[in-house]
């Protein structure tokens, strides 16, 4: 057996080495050479021994070990491996050539550099090669998921990426004038995997990290983080949910971009009903609009109210959000021109103030508010006690008409149902 084998041997059969050659090796890392002392805490009995047989000094009383490199290659010329060095020992030990803090970081930096230009072999965009040299070497958007999955799986992200930056360009509002797609359908299309960009995966969460630096988009308050990954993959033509994110309109109708109308639409605006619009419908309109005559869009919380609104009011057009606002109802509410402006009835209780407030910050003097006065909550007000949970919650009312109810729900404890409210509703005529 050669001698640096037998050496190995010998100290690998001892657990209390490798403390002390990763010691030794930190001390390389920031020197540049293997000195000074390496403190070594919390060894046992066994351990002490071992170091006090090998290194001819009696350390079992001792609680802090010290033991310097000096100390270590005085015994190490006594021993039968009086030929080796410990940078020779150390270096077969870990298996890797011994190399300096500044060294290893050269050196990652090369191969960072080098693993970057394989990625930008798949694009000539000049938009991707920009976020690609801001993740890696700035503050891009995303940066900090880069450099965590760099860390854990390189080669991993690197395919990641490659179909990333080759599908970018692929996108509808990248292509210019194509219609919306959905987000299944352009991952299939660009990565031939139609789950490529699903929740929770990494491709996604780069794929949004990319738009969001692109647009320079902030995410909007009030809105959840899925409601936003929608937003911002429906300004780059994705559709992330169309169908089980939904609204109900009633007198409402949709135009395309080339100026024809959505017959779809007509068929339930001619025979007065209401209908459910999908975002995979209001993803290609241009615009949504009602008649002449209607420059006024009410907007309620409750399916029940929505259905007696517009049987006594078949002229009128109105939305129903059941509910939370999704991403339907703001996608609608947008695309109606500017001179529509929007009344909005809710709840008397924390949630349903909380989406007025939304609403109401989104689209400022366009929309106002619906039967807001504290008379009518008092009127109206139900037997249910609200838990101290759901007050607390009106700590997010800040709008001047709704601090007035706000302060009442605190005070009484209680919410008011705008079921119980639709006579007030039909007393309102104007609806033009």
């Amino acid at each position: 057996m050669s001698e640096i084998n037998e050496a190995l041997g010998y100290f690998k059969k001892r657990p209390v080495y490798e403390k002390l050659f990763k010691a030794y090796k930190k001390k390389y890392e920031s020197l540049g050479k293997i000195a000074g002392t390496a403190v070594l805490t919390g060894l046992d009995s066994v351990e002490k021994l071992d170091l006090s047989d090998f290194l001819m000094k009696d350390f079992t009383e001792e609680k802090e070990v010290r033991v310097s490199v000096k100390l270590f290659e005085k015994a190490l010329l006594k021993s039968k491996f009086s030929n080796l060095t410990t940078e020779n020992i150390l270096a077969r030990y870990f298996g890797e050539e011994l190399r300096t803090k500044k060294e290893r970081n050269e050196d990652d930096e090369i191969k960072k550099a080098e693993y970057l230009a394989e990625i930008r072999e798949y694009t000539d965009k000049t938009y991707i090669n920009d976020w690609l040299q801001g993740v890696f070497y700035g503050k891009a958007e995303g940066a900090g998921l880069i450099i965590r999955n760099y860390n854990a799986d390189k080669e991993e992200l690197k395919n990641t990426l490659i179909k990333l930056v080759r599908a970018i360009p692929l996108m509808p509002d990248f292509t210019k004038g194509e219609k919306k797609e959905l987000l299944a359908v352009f991952a299939a299309k660009t990565t031939a995997n139609p789950h490529f960009f699903d929740d929770d995966t990494i491709a996604q969460s780069l794929l949004i990290a990319f738009l969001k630096d692109y647009y320079k988009y902030e995410y909007e308050d009030g809105l959840s983080e899925s409601e936003n990954k929608s937003n911002i993959l429906f300004k780059a033509g994705i559709i992330k949910d169309s169908l089980s994110n939904d609204v109900i309109a009633y007198g409402i109708r949709g135009r395309y971009a080339d100026g024809s109308l959505h017959q779809g639409m007509e068929g339930f605006f001619a025979q007065k009903e209401p209908l459910k619009l999908s975002l995979f419908t209001l993803g290609n309109l241009e615009e949504t609009f009602t008649t002449k005559e209607i420059k006024r869009v009410y907007i309620v919380e409750n399916p029940a109210v929505f259905s007696i609104l517009i049987s006594h009011f078949p002229d009128g057009a109105f939305i129903c959000s059941y509910g939370q606002i999704r991403r339907a109802v703001f996608m609608l509410l947008d695309l109606f021109d500017k001179n529509i402006t929007f009344s909005y009835a809710g709840d008397f209780d924390p949630e349903g103030l909380l989406i007025a407030e939304k609403l109401k910050k989104r689209y400022g003097e366009r929309l106002t508010f619906w039967k807001y006065e504290p008379e009518i909550y008092l009127k109206y007000i139900s037997e249910k006690k609200l838990t101290e949970q759901r007050i607390k919650k009106l700590d997010g009312v800040s709008d001047t008409i709704l601090l007035r109810i706000a302060k009442l729900i605190r005070k009484e404890g209680r919410a008011a149902y705008q079921e119980s409210m639709i006579g007030e509703y039909l007393n309102e005529m104007n609806f033009k």
